[in-house]
């Protein structure tokens, strides 16, 4: 009775009792592709399944080979969670590959380098939306201090001083304006590392903050827009003018650029999957 249940539950773990996967895959009587207790995507088959294929599997290794690849790409900015979607993606087109259905497993392939590439650009976002949202705060709070606190902002700066630091303050949240709006638009991706993308998110603000500065500068001392400051409106243009020089940070070449991974991965010598296959299950 015990043996026929066995039988019936479809995942040959007779066969492949020596396998302890964290996560099979797919388990037939033919192969096993499963992902190990180190996170790693694995696979085994049978001699029977070797010997019969031996001479057809120009597609099936094609796929297995870029298959390794891709698990070789780095993610470490990534979820966890989203590393092992990834993976089981990969899985899934090794497991057609090794069914000899290689138009579905290059299919999937594309799909989980479009999963990869969507989390990528998500994590790269997050991060750079951060470093410029959390160093916009500090130039606000600063400048609310100053605002709440005229008086001794006058008597330590300046009047002109002061209104020059708020016009700084003016332009940071401008360049934080123009971060966002396009923030949709922006293809980093997150294997450049998380360090570069803080910086690129900080430095935007920064230049916005003295991109403003030198505007607001320009106007106090009527070089520019002086036909708009007539009337005890220098500051508020000075303001203004310092928001929409911030904004312009989008002009600004990106100190990130886009990695190309496909090419970057293929230069690099990388064991395959097929180097680690691990040959007949224990009988």
């Amino acid at each position: 009775m015990d043996e026929c249940k066995k039988e019936s539950r479809g995942d040959y773990s007779d066969v492949w009792a020596h396998i302890q996967p964290k996560h099979l895959i797919r388990a037939t009587k033919n192969f096993i592709v499963f992902i190990d207790e180190v996170n790693d995507l694995d696979w085994e088959t049978t001699r029977e399944y070797d010997e019969r294929q031996a001479v057809n599997m120009s597609e099936c290794n094609a796929i297995k080979n870029e298959a390794a690849l891709m698990e070789e790409i780095p993610c470490a900015g990534l979820h966890a969670n989203a590393i092992f979607r990834f993976k089981r993606l990969i899985g899934e087109a090794l497991v057609c590959g090794l069914e000899g259905d290689s138009v579905n497993g290059r299919k999937m392939l594309d799909k989980a380098k479009k999963y990869l590439n969507d989390r990528c650009e998500e994590t790269s976002r997050f991060w750079y939306l951060s470093a410029a949202s959390l160093m916009c705060l500090v130039f606000i709070f600063v400048g609310a201090g100053i605002w709440f606190d005229k008086l001794s902002a006058k008597q330590l700066f300046g009047e002109t001083g002061m209104w020059l630091a708020l016009a700084a303050v003016s332009g940071s949240i401008g360049a934080l304006f123009s971060v966002i709006m396009r923030s949709g638009k922006l293809h980093f991706d997150c294997l450049n590392g998380r360090s570069l993308h803080y910086l690129e998110g900080v430095s935007r603000i920064w230049l916005g903050g003295i991109s403003g500065l030198f505007v607001a500068l320009a106007i106090k001392y009527e070089i520019i827009f002086a036909t708009f400051t007539a009337g005890g409106k220098m500051a508020g243009v000075m303001l203004i003018g310092a928001f929409a020089a911030g904004a312009s940070e989008r002009f600004a070449s990106s100190i990130i650029t886009k990695l190309d991974s496909s090419s970057t991965h293929h230069e690099q010598s990388i064991t395959t999957n097929k180097d680690k296959h691990k040959g007949v299950p224990h009988e």
